[in-house]
């Protein structure tokens, strides 16, 4: 039996909340104190309440696809150290993200929502990321490494970590290519050493077992914190406790039974915590500043390829102000002397400057070159260093790379890279999760490409 470990009474007096909704439920947004972090406004600070360095502050960051109910589940978690209850008819939110179409996040960006509540003994950080995988396409999932990255360096950020929380639904029996590919891509952003702090929060839920979810989780051999019985740490989630409160008795026991099962999954949540030590995520940065590297690594040495062709192989039309081909033909003709030695001195001179410019050219050629080699070394490199400490370093986006990156290497005669490289693309497609990810990943670059 577990004992709540927060003060109900007194009631919070929360900080002029603005009403949204008559309800009933009547909902208010919290105000809070809002901060960018970084220069794009793509990585958020809001806060409600004041810190108090005595209580226990626990960091947890939210990870999932689109639709899945992270809001709600946010928002819940709010409520609960609010010390809300049923019979109050009101609730309260920290975001604001608006419910419309579910297959597109609301939000690009990463906003890490601090709650400080007064009259709990915990207060709590939870780190909200964009939904992954939604219409708007794979653009959007890129920018989250280096969003993180700045979250995780910056002054005003996070350098600790007590939770990762996969977020899914409970009606998912099986793993779709999508599915796999939103899970590599979230995999791929942390340390190897991050493993036993991941968990899964299960919504949508009716409060049985969820044998399809844990299944399919299973199945794809998702690392995470496992139990006793070796199965994957879980919490179920309702997600219609906010729902608007119905007058017939039947149904307003279920919306109560939905409000009170959600707050003690909160409440186990956040005493497992205490079962964990905090990890730091410094390892976790320097996977996503390798993650960043690479990627940067190989557009560059995209860029550099195509600029050397074009040095070498550009279109007549480039080299004269006219949209003229100039043909060199022969013919016979009398001169004096004076004229033809002028002729020839001017031939001397175009020669001259022709060698002049082929010498130029040549020269940035071979520029093109060594920054061509410079880039094949640091994404080697960084290909390596993923391979030490990446909990997934053979993510979608990185077999994707190898189908460039292997023959530009083999075009350099680095055939012990070669060999490195063709060995760990053949174990991780041989993975039938790795195929069905690359899949998605490769129809959602094409039609980007149309």
């Amino acid at each position: 039996m577990f004992t709540s470990i927060f003060y109900r009474q007194p009631r919070l007096q929360l900080n002029k909340p603005t009403l949204i909704h008559q309800g009933p439920p009547k909902q208010f947004r919290l105000d809070t104190v809002r901060k960018v972090l970084d220069d794009n406004g793509k990585v958020r600070k809001w806060t409600y309440g004041e810190k108090d360095d005595r209580k226990q502050n626990k960091i947890i960051l939210l990870v999932g696809e689109t639709g899945a109910g992270k809001t709600t589940l946010i928002n819940t978690m709010v409520n609960y150290l609010l010390g809300v209850k049923f019979e109050e008819e009101k609730g309260y939110e920290i975001t604001e993200e608006a419910a419309s179409d579910q297959s597109e996040s609301q939000t690009s960006e990463i906003t890490m929502y601090e709650v400080f509540p007064e009259k709990s003994y915990i207060s709590l950080t939870i780190i909200d990321t964009p939904g992954y995988g939604d219409t708007r396409g794979l653009e959007k999932d890129l920018q989250v490494a280096e969003n993180l990255a700045t979250l995780f360096q910056t002054n005003d950020g996070v350098r600790e970590i007590d939770a990762v929380c996969f977020v899914t639904q409970a009606s998912k029996n099986c793993l779709c290519d999508r599915q796999h590919y939103i899970i590599s891509s979230i995999l791929s952003l942390f340390g190897r050493d991050i493993v036993n702090n991941i968990v899964f929060l299960i919504t949508h839920s009716d409060g049985l077992e969820p044998k399809n979810i844990i299944g399919a989780i299973n199945k794809a051999k998702i690392p995470c914190r496992k139990d006793k019985r070796g199965q994957p740490v879980y919490f179920l989630f309702n997600n219609r406790q906010a729902d608007t409160r119905e007058n017939k008795e039947r149904q307003i026991r279920a919306q109560r039974d939905a409000w009170e099962d959600s707050m003690d999954s909160v409440m186990h949540f956040l005493q497992s915590l205490d079962e964990r030590n905090r990890i730091s995520l410094e390892l976790t940065s320097d996977v996503l500043m390798e993650r960043i590297r690479f990627e940067a690594s190989i557009c560059n040495l995209q860029l550099r390829i195509q600029e050397k062709e074009s040095k070498k192989m550009c279109h007549h039309s480039k080299h004269v102000k006219e949209n003229k081909k100039y043909i060199i033909s022969t013919s016979s003709t009398m001169m004096e002397f004076d004229d033809f030695q002028k002729k020839y001195e001017k031939a001397q001179e175009q020669t001259k400057r022709f060698s002049v410019i082929m010498d130029h050219l040549d020269k940035d050629l071979q520029e093109l070159e060594d920054q061509k080699l410079m880039l094949l070394y640091n994404a080697y490199k960084a290909i390596k260093n993923l391979s030490q400490i990446a909990l997934k370093p053979d993510s979608a986006f990185t077999l994707q790379h190898l189908d460039f990156f292997i023959p530009r290497v083999r075009e350099a005669r680095k055939e012990d890279w070669v060999r490195d490289l063709e060995k760990m693309k053949e174990k991780a497609v041989s993975e039938e999760a790795n195929k069905d990810a690359l899949s998605y990943l490769r129809a959602g670059l094409a039609k980007l490409n149309l």
